[in-house]
C-alpha cells in the first residue's frame, strides 16, 4: 500500500523556504566555528606574547649577569695589573738601593760592616774547613782585597777568588772543596727587613 505525499502550496516557494532555512544554519555554523577560532587564536597570541616576554626577561638577566661578570673580571685583571706594576716598580727601588749601598754609606763606616761580617763569615766556615775562598760582588772586590790582610781568624786560611758576582754588595764565603757556601751578600742579609724596605719604596713611589 502507498502513501501519497501531499504538498501544500507552491513547490518553488517550498524549495525557496528550505534553501533559505539551510543558509541561516549554515551561517550560524560559520559564526560559532568563527568565533572559536578566533578565541583560540587570541589564547595562542597571548601565549606566546607571554613566552616573548619570559624570553626576553631570561635573555636581559643572563646578559646583566655575563655583562657583571665581565666588568668584575676586568676589575681583578686591573688590580692584577697594578699590583704587578707596583711590585715591579718597588723592586726594581729595592735592588737599585742595594746596589748603591756602598757609596751611600759613609765608606769607613761601609768598609768596617764588610769587616765585620768577613769576621763573622769566616768564624763561622772553620767549623767546617780550614781553607775558603771569597767571591766577592764586583762593587766590593777592593774594599775585601784590601781586607783581606786585615781580618785574620785563627783557624782558617782565605783568598779573595778572581771570580766576582755583579750587580750586588757584599759576598759569599765557600769552602775550599766548594760544599759550603756562607751567603753574605747585603740583599741576603736583609732579607728578613725585606718587607718593611718594600712597604718604604711603596709609600714613597705611590704615595696615597
Amino acid at each position: 500500500m502507498s502513501t501519497k505525499l501531499h504538498v501544500s502550496g507552491s513547490p518553488e516557494k517550498l524549495v525557496e523556504a528550505v534553501i533559505e532555512e539551510a543558509k541561516k544554519e549554515l551561517s550560524a555554523k560559520i559564526d560559532e566555528a568563527y568565533t572559536a577560532a578566533k578565541t583560540l587564536l587570541d589564547d595562542n597570541y597571548r601565549e606566546a606574547v607571554e613566552e616573548v616576554e619570559r624570553a626576553i626577561r631570561n635573555e636581559a638577566a643572563d646578559l646583566e649577569e655575563r655583562l657583571k661578570a665581565l666588568e668584575a673580571s676586568k676589575e681583578v685583571e686591573l688590580r692584577m695589573l697594578e699590583s704587578r706594576i707596583r711590585s715591579k716598580y718597588t723592586e726594581e727601588v729595592i735592588e737599585e738601593a742595594l746596589r748603591r749601598a756602598s757609596s751611600v754609606v759613609p765608606r769607613e763606616k761601609y768598609r768596617a760592616f764588610l769587616a765585620a761580617k768577613l769576621r763573622e763569615a769566616l768564624e763561622s766556615m772553620k767549623k767546617y774547613t780550614s781553607e775558603a775562598r771569597v767571591i766577592p760582588c764586583e762593587a766590593d772586590r777592593q774594599v775585601l782585597a784590601g781586607l783581606a790582610s786585615e781580618v785574620v781568624v785563627t783557624g782558617i786560611r782565605y783568598t779573595i777568588s778572581s771570580q766576582g758576582i755583579e750587580d750586588c754588595s757584599g759576598f759569599i764565603l765557600e769552602s775550599g772543596d766548594g760544599k759550603v757556601r756562607l751567603d753574605y751578600r747585603l740583599e741576603t742579609l736583609l732579607a728578613p727587613y725585606m718587607d718593611e724596605l718594600r712597604a718604604i719604596a711603596l709609600r714613597n713611589l705611590f704615595p696615597s
